[in-house]
């Protein structure tokens, strides 16, 4: 037994004992009073003799009752205790993971109940704030163990700095939400480091990793799925207890990757591939469901193989290519140790499918894992995340086409030969229409023949001088936001100066590695006039084919406009003639038309990243849906740009808003709102390989091997609660027989 406060309990004992016995000792001040009979004459002898000296005390059971209830009081003050387990240090940290494996449904919970990993880790990291160490009540001289709650996936977020006040502590562990996101724990490391004291220095030059005051106890709650262990840092004065949540042979069933592509010659043949994984050690059949749009579309039955322990199954030829391989990288690397874990460390099973589909129109489509038998959810299997994948698939891949200004024959010829969906021939009063009743949106790409449409976008100082460009006050329009194609026009704002006219013109140079001039010959080509453009070097603009003075193809890319300008007019040249306009022309359709594909297909996202994308100008009332049906209004920068934090879960996520569309969008026929559809995945193999590590190896030290200590510690028994009720009882009972005394 150990005492906090003896001194002050020593102290209030000397006072407080005597001070009751004293209390004995006085005389009661007597009045005369006439009494009935003689038989009270014995009741007032024992009172006269109870207040003599001494007397008082004797057989007194009510100074006895009040005796044992002060010194129940007295070792209260004490602060008596007995110690549990202790470990090194007086500070702790505990990291917490709430990366997407730790959804796995294999945790211990309270009452031999099955909970998932994280729900677990939470559980064991509140018994251990409960078990911590307090301080003195009185003094604050000793102010007890304190924690920090840190949780992390594949970013650290630090939820409480240290304290003793476990009442802040259980808040924040019980804030921790599960995510879908990787498991990194190097930077939950610097983090809790960073709250340490202020580094060492010596001789001037701070030490890494290496912090001033007490040592700190490092509690990881974690499954073990941690793709930067080698990089962590714990410090060298700090201790890492590792509690690994979940079973070594999970089984699970996961899809880790899905991806669509369409065939180049009949672009609405679309054909799916997903990869699937099996952690259990037996062969598992199982049914993946394909879905288009929320209908299901096909379902075909997969037999996974079962998950070994060494490298994959390969043939015996394979495998002698492969072994010789890895010792020849071995060599170069100058490593010839053999990793003997390797031998013993289990494998996933792996496979995949294919599905096979025909639609031209862009859709969203899921995979998901049934059982072969009952068609309902897979049975042993821990992890239902990663049953469900999503992919949002874009509509196939023919440009559709706009023509603004003159409607010339050559140009006309040369694109009726491309494989496109759609070429419309406008004039500029016809697209400015368009852009204002937002239909503009409906073209992937624009060519610009001499002409800058005025749609609203911005005027700034002329400095091209160019035909079209610039209005009555001397002020020149900039390429509004979209994919373009421009002849004979050199655009304001981008950095770009027209120096002057170049006669007979030839181009001396391109560039054989960008799409747009990689095929192209411009032997042949002879300029009669071009225009000499002068380039900021600050404005991000690249030259992709040269003149003998200035360039003769330009590219410009900027958030939410992307052109390829040729500033001077084709039909000054013969290159109309050749074959190489028909060349240049396909190349540069479909190398912008592509922006269109590559936005969709940046809708398909993982967790942990931002949601970043651009809507047409002027949209109102943008909202975005979560998985979990929640809604939050989402603001658009001027130029439509939107941002979305970090996205936390897998699911479908949608943008809608009041205004016009671009290619890819579609509208809510019940409330003729646009719609933008994204998908985020958890597609990790790492997360989706469940099994938990029983050891971890961290940068630096020897492999941590899990311990029970870290969630089951014996914490120090406090016993002055005790005390204090005990003290109370005996008052009651010394009031009890007080009053039996005095009435009866």
């Amino acid at each position: 037994m150990t005492f906090l406060t003896p001194l002050l309990a020593g102290i209030v004992a000397a006072i407080a004992i005597p001070s009751l016995i004293i209390l004995y000792f006085l005389k009661l001040r007597r009045r005369d009073l006439e009494v009935s009979t003689t038989l009270l004459w014995k009741k007032a002898v024992q009172d006269l003799q109870a207040n003599a000296p001494f007397q008082k005390l004797r057989r007194n059971l009510l100074l006895f009752l009040q005796l044992l209830a002060l010194a129940a009081v007295l070792f209260a003050v004490a602060q008596p205790f007995f110690r549990g387990e202790t470990l090194r240090g007086s500070k702790h940290v505990l990291l917490i993971d709430r990366s997407g494996s730790m959804a796995s449904l294999d945790g211990e919970g309270k009452g031999n109940t099955t909970v998932s990993r994280l729900e677990a880790a939470k559980q064991q990291a509140l018994d251990f704030v409960e078990a911590l160490p307090e301080g003195d009540l009185f003094f604050g001289q000793n102010k007890g163990d304190q924690a920090m709650v840190i949780t992390f996936d594949e970013t650290a977020e630090p939820l409480q700095p240290f304290t003793n006040d476990k009442r802040q502590l259980r808040a924040a562990i019980e804030r921790i939400a599960q995510t879908d996101k990787g498991s990194a724990v190097s930077e939950a490391m610097r983090v809790a480091q960073a709250h340490q004291a202020q580094r060492r220095v010596v001789e001037g030059v701070g030490l890494e990793s290496v912090n001033e005051g007490e040592q700190v106890t490092m509690h990881l709650y974690s499954d073990g799925k941690l793709t930067d262990a080698d990089k962590a840092r714990p410090g060298v004065e700090n201790t890492v207890v590792y509690a690994a949540q979940g079973k070594p042979d999970a089984p699970n069933l996961a899809i880790t990757n899905l991806k669509a592509e369409r065939s180049y010659e009949t672009p609405q043949e679309v054909t799916l591939f997903a990869s699937l994984m099996n952690t259990q050690q037996s062969e598992r059949t199982i049914d993946v469901e394909l879905l288009v749009d929320g209908v299901p579309a096909g379902i075909k039955s997969v037999t996974l193989p079962a998950a070994s322990r060494g490298n994959l199954a390969l043939s015996t030829p394979a495998n002698v290519r492969a072994s010789a391989d890895e010792r020849d990288a071995k060599e170069v690397a100058g490593d010839t140790k053999v990793d003997e874990n390797d031998a013993n460390k289990l494998r996933a099973g792996q496979s995949g499918v294919v599905f096979k589909l025909e639609r031209s129109e862009g859709m969203l489509v899921q995979t998901r894992l049934r059982s072969s038998t009952t068609g309902e959810a897979l049975e042993q299997n821990v992890l239902s995340t990663d049953d469900r994948a999503w992919l949002v698939v874009p509509p196939a891949k023919r440009v559709t086409l706009a023509v603004v200004g003159r409607a010339n024959l050559f140009l006309k010829s040369a694109l009726e030969g491309l494989p496109l969906n759609r070429v419309d021939f406008l004039t500029t009063a016809d697209f400015e229409q368009q852009w204002q009743q937002g239909k503009a949106g409906q073209y992937d790409c624009v060519i610009l023949d001499g002409v800058i449409p005025n749609v609203g976008q911005q005027v700034v100082a002329s400095t091209a001088g160019a035909t079209g460009t610039v209005n009555d006050a001397g002020l020149a329009r900039t390429l509004p936001p979209g994919n373009y194609l421009v002849f004979n026009v050199i655009p304001a704002g981008l950095g770009l100066t027209d120096a002057g006219k170049l006669e007979n013109a030839t181009v001396i140079s391109r560039s054989v590695d960008h799409p747009v001039t990689r095929y192209v010959n411009f032997d042949p080509v002879q300029i009669a006039t071009a225009r000499e453009v002068q380039v900021d070097p600050a404005a991000g603009v690249s030259k992709i084919a040269m003149l003998e003075r200035g360039p003769a193809l330009l590219e410009i890319s900027k958030a939410d406009t992307h052109a390829v300008i040729v500033p001077f007019d084709y039909m000054d040249s013969n290159w109309p003639l050749d074959v190489s306009f028909v060349v240049f022309l396909a190349s540069s359709v479909n190398y912008l038309g592509e922006e269109v594909a590559g936005r969709l297909d940046a809708r398909s996202l993982r967790p942990g990243q931002e949601l970043r994308d651009r809507l047409p100008l002027g949209v109102t009332n943008v909202r975005i849906r979560k998985p979990d049906n929640s809604e939050s209004d989402v603001t658009p920068e001027q130029d439509g740009s939107i941002l979305v934090p970090t996205l936390a879960t897998s699911g479908v996520y949608e943008v809608t808003w009041d205004g016009s569309t671009m290619p890819g969008d579609v509208r809510n026929p019940a409330n003729n709102r646009a719609l933008r559809i994204y998908a985020a995945n958890m597609l990790d193999g790492k997360e989706s390989d469940v099994p938990a590590e029983e050891k971890i190896a961290l940068a630096a030290g020897e492999p941590v091997t899990s311990k029970t200590l870290a969630s089951s510690r014996a914490g120090d028994v406090r016993l002055w609660p005790y005390l204090l009720m005990l003290g109370l009882v005996v008052v009651m009972v010394e009031w009890y027989i007080y009053n039996r005394k005095v009435y009866v």
